[in-house]
C-alpha cells in the first residue's frame, strides 16, 4: 500500500560525512522525488544523520525504513525500535526490517517464540512501526521459506543482470504482493561505475550503469533500487538510468 519511488536513498555510506553534507544530500534526494530513505541501527550514525536530514523535510512525504537484526528476543527488539526512533527524532516509522534473514539461526531467532518478529509486531501493534519487510543475503531456499510464512510485506535482496540467482525470489513476491528492494545494484551489480571498456562497448548505447537498472526496473515485480549516497552528486547517473525503464528487448 505505499508508493516508493524507483530509487531508494540508502544511508548505508553517510556516517563518514559531515551533518552539512548529509543533509544536504538527503535534501537532494527529496528534491529529485525520491520519498524513500532507508537505514539500518547497524549503519554507524546513519539513523542520527537522518533525523538532522528529516527535520529540514516535510516528515509526512518521506517513507522511512530501518533494520535490526534478529538476535534479540522479542523485548530486544522493541528497545532497538524504539532506540531508532530516538535517534532519528521522530514518532513512528514507516517501515521497519528484519535485518539480515542469512541462516537458519536467523530464521529461528525471528520465528521462536518469544523472538524477534514477534517483538516487531507488538511495535507494530503500538504504533511505533507500520510495515514490517525483512532484509536477506541467504539461499535461495532460505529466502522463500522467509517469504511463504506470510509474516512480511517486503524484501530487500540482491538482484542484477549479472546474477540472477533469486529470479524465482522475484516472481514469488510478485505472486504474494510483497514490495522487492534490491540491494546495492551498482556496486554489488557489478561495481558498474568502473566498468572494464569491454562491458561499456558491450552495454552500448546504454552505460552499464543504464543496463542494470533497464533490466531491473522493466520487472514488475520490482519496486525500487538503493542508491548508496553519500553526496549530492552521487544520485546524478542513477536518476539518468532510472529514467528509462522499457523493455531491454
Amino acid at each position: 500500500g505505499l508508493r516508493i519511488s524507483v530509487l531508494t536513498y540508502g544511508g548505508m555510506r553517510i556516517p563518514p560525512v559531515s551533518e552539512a553534507q548529509a543533509i544536504a544530500t538527503g535534501v537532494r534526494a527529496f528534491e529529485l522525488g525520491i520519498n524513500h530513505f532507508e537505514t539500518a541501527k547497524g549503519y554507524g550514525t546513519s539513523e542520527v544523520l537522518f533525523g538532522k536530514t528529516l527535520k529540514e523535510l516535510p516528515r509526512e512525504k518521506i517513507i522511512l525504513t530501518s533494520k535490526a537484526t534478529p538476535r534479540a528476543g522479542a523485548s530486544e527488539m522493541v528497545k532497538d525500535i524504539e532506540q531508532s526512533l530516538l535517534r532519528m527524532g521522530v514518532p513512528y516509522i514507516d517501515n521497519y526490517d528484519i535485518h539480515g534473514i542469512n541462516l537458519k539461526e536467523h530464521f529461528e531467532a525471528a520465528f521462536k517464540k518469544g523472538g524477534a518478529l514477534e517483538g516487531a509486531r507488538r511495535a507494530q501493534k503500538s504504533g511505533l512501526i507500520r510495515h514490517i519487510g525483512f532484509s536477506t543475503h541467504g539461499s535461495l531456499e532460505l529466502i522463500l521459506k522467509t517469504m511463504n510464512t506470510g509474516e512480511f510485506e517486503s524484501v530487500n535482496l540482491h538482484y542484477y543482470l549479472f546474477n540472477q540467482r533469486n529470479f524465482e525470489v522475484i516472481q514469488r513476491a510478485r505472486e504474494l504482493d510483497m514490495g522487492v528492494l534490491i540491494i546495492s545494484p551498482t556496486e554489488k551489480g557489478g561495481k558498474l561505475l568502473e566498468a572494464p571498456e569491454k562491458l561499456i562497448a558491450v552495454a552500448k548505447p546504454l552505460s552499464p550503469l543504464e543496463l542494470n537498472y533497464r533490466f531491473c526496473l522493466s520487472n514488475p515485480a520490482i519496486t525500487t533500487m538503493t542508491v548508496g549516497a553519500a553526496s549530492p552528486a552521487d544520485f546524478d547517473p542513477h536518476v539518468k538510468a532510472a529514467e528509462n525503464i522499457k523493455p531491454l528487448s
